[in-house]
């Protein structure tokens, strides 16, 4: 059994890095004998880097192979006008055209599999822009014979009638077979632009990542136990209040820093999860600390060599968590920790939905403060016990679901096969 896990991204970023372990643990359990390739896509300045991962040690359970560049050739070429055409007609087939040199170079590097999965969490909605690229993928595989799904991920919105929400569900519709999706509000939305019979639900595979004792020496002098945990993003400057200004972003962040440090008696832990270069929470969080003005010493960071099983270890440690990395977030639900989320799209309301039944411990970007983020972590805080306990409850039931997807993609196969 021949498995591609294509469109994450590198281990720089640790959602994908949870990601694409909780996938092969999953995969094990159902195809102990598979054979698992990982085709990542890795940004232009990161290429530089001779290990995509937080240590060369990490990066080897898994065949990594890069993707060739999803870009257009040169400004101004017949592919990147076809490209922005495709673009700017909202979107068109065109946008294929466009990419026609990427979808060949991919094709080229592939043989034969029995199955593709679409990783990569939230590349499938419009947080970052539309998914052209992973769409082609898609195109490239199917014609090579080999079935492709959307895997443990969130889908949409796309645009209520909008013309994206059209030729996305013609895409979903004509070059993918299976969707798993990881929460309901992805499964309501397929369903109700008539994708329902190719739809299933799953829990995330950051669920089911095991956590790792980090190495001693990465942790000398850094408090842990009884700790609250803060991730911020810089990403977060296109969706806070700051209105896309990344400088008043970084001001803002350490002023948040700053009122946490001075409100609770107890140490703030900074948790980096993404390190790519231009967009390093660890330096991020490091400049909002200066900004603040206050000593790195008292509001220490992990340090940016850290994987995301050994990240999850220190999470389970801690007496709450505030993140605006979704799988920051995941590390805690799944380690029963109380958590707030720091939400810039509806898959944090999505997850929260499905972790608590509500979102009373998520936090919309744009509404963020120092006022209303130390009221929310008392109130969460206060109910600590009662939240840790409902988390025990609901936890279980989501890993089970994440290995039901596994199920669900043996099963697609077995009837495949018959067929």
């Amino acid at each position: 059994m021949k498995i591609l896990l294509v469109g994450n991204g590198s281990y720089l970023n640790r959602g994908c890095e949870a990601i694409a372990r909780g996938t092969l643990r999953i995969l094990q359990g159902v195809f102990p004998d598979s054979w698992v390739e990982n085709h990542i896509f890795v940004r232009e300045m990161d290429k530089s880097l001779a290990i995509l991962a937080a240590r060369a040690d990490q990066a080897a359970d898994i065949r990594q192979k890069i993707l060739p560049s999803a870009r257009p050739l040169a400004r101004f070429s017949l592919s990147w006008l076809l490209y922005q055409l495709g673009r700017r007609l909202g979107p068109h087939d065109l946008g294929y055209l466009g990419c026609r040199r990427f979808e060949n170079l991919f094709r080229s590097t592939i043989t034969s599999a029995d199955m593709a999965l679409q990783l990569g969490g939230d590349t499938y909605t419009l947080d970052y822009g539309f998914p052209l690229k992973h769409a082609v993928l898609d195109r490239a595989l199917r014609s090579k014979g080999i079935p492709v799904a959307l895997w443990g991920g969130s889908v949409g919105p796309f645009g209520p009638g909008s013309r994206t929400e059209k030729w996305m569900g013609t895409h979903l519709q004509k070059y993918v077979d299976l969707i798993l999706v990881r929460e309901t509000a992805s499964l309501d939305y397929l369903r109700g632009i008539g994708l329902g019979s190719k739809t299933f639900l799953m829990g995330d595979p950051g669920f089911v990542l095991d956590p790792i004792v980090p190495p001693p020496d990465l942790l000398k002098g850094i408090p842990i136990e009884g700790a609250i945990g803060l991730n911020l993003s810089p990403l977060l400057h296109r969706f806070h209040a700051s209105g896309n200004d990344m400088p008043r972003w970084v001001n803002d962040a350490g002023a948040l820093i700053r009122r946490l440090q001075e409100s609770f008696n107890r140490p703030l832990l900074l948790i980096p999860h993404v390190t790519q270069i231009g967009n390093d929470d660890y330096e991020f969080m490091q400049e909002a600390v200066r900004r603040a003005g206050l000593d790195p010493g008292v509001v220490p960071a992990l340090p940016p060599s850290l994987t995301a099983a050994e990240i999850k270890w220190i999470i389970a440690r801690l007496d709450l968590l505030i993140a605006a990395r979704t799988h920051a977030t995941i590390a805690g639900f799944s380690s029963h920790i109380p958590t707030i989320s720091i939400a810039y799209s509806v898959k944090a309301l999505g997850i929260n939905q499905q972790v608590f039944g509500h979102h009373k411990f998520v936090i919309p970007a744009r509404k963020l403060s120092p006022d209303h983020l130390v009221e929310i972590s008392r109130t969460t805080l206060g109910q600590s016990e009662d939240i840790r306990g409902e988390l025990s409850q609901t936890v279980p039931r989501i890993k089970a679901l994440a290995f039901e997807g596994g199920a669900i993609l043996k099963e697609y196969l077995a009837q495949k096969a018959l067929n």
